[in-house]
């Protein structure tokens, strides 16, 4: 049984009312293999022949956009149509390499962009880390029914994280803890340890006993 592949063009328009157009780069899908990948090529030197005024960052970005929708991440594992029906939110910061056009290949599949805050270029690798912790200490390793108990589970851990969980950041002490919380050795032969589980075990808080 032979399989169909389809493909498109991606063509770059300089100007619109000359109808002129340069190919840019091909889409090949095939739904039965689940398959989407993409080859972008631009030649600037013939964008800039047929309107040296063209703004080359912009088709850059736009095609940037369709590249990172195609071959990228966890979007990669599903099909055309479940790929940009699942994209709620596009986070990003508000460097200037981001255009208008960049935005706009989201935007007509209905995704909401949402803008890093101003004058915090770190913000988005910060959440990224976040996210990174959560998904390896939690998410990863619990199976979420629903919405409630997702907040409920978040609500739970993010206690663990802000009072118990050491960061390296800031000299291994805790976001919600006093000026001497930094860490120390207990001496096992002297003391009591206690033993506090969290997520119902998943996670173990450890202090000395009173």
């Amino acid at each position: 049984m032979s399989e169909v592949f389809e493909w498109a063009l991606i063509r770059v328009v300089p100007r619109v009312d000359r109808g002129e157009a340069i190919n840019a780069g091909v889409i090949v899908y095939s739904k039965s293999f689940r398959y989407l990948k993409t080859r972008i090529e631009l030649d600037e030197r013939r964008v800039r022949a047929l309107d040296p005024d063209a703004d080359l960052t912009a088709v850059r970005a736009a095609l940037t956009a369709l590249e990172l929708a195609c071959t990228t991440g966890p979007l990669a594992e599903l099909t055309l149509g479940e790929r940009f029906e699942s994209i709620g939110f596009l986070i990003r910061d508000r460097g200037s390499n981001f255009t208008a056009s960049f935005d706009a290949v989201f935007q007509t599949a209905g995704t909401r962009i949402v803008h890093t805050a101003v004058q915090a270029p770190r913000m988005n690798a910060i959440c990224e880390r976040l996210v990174g912790t959560l998904r390896r200490e939690l998410l990863d390793r619990v199976l979420i029914l629903g919405e409630g108990h997702l907040h409920a589970v978040l609500a739970e851990y993010q206690v663990h994280y802000n009072t118990a969980w050491p960061h390296q950041g800031i000299a291994q002490r805790v976001p919600d803890g006093g000026d001497d919380d930094h860490l120390t050795v207990a001496d096992l032969d002297r003391e009591r340890i206690r033993r506090k589980p969290v997520l119902s075990g998943l996670i173990n808080e450890y202090s000395r006993a009173a």
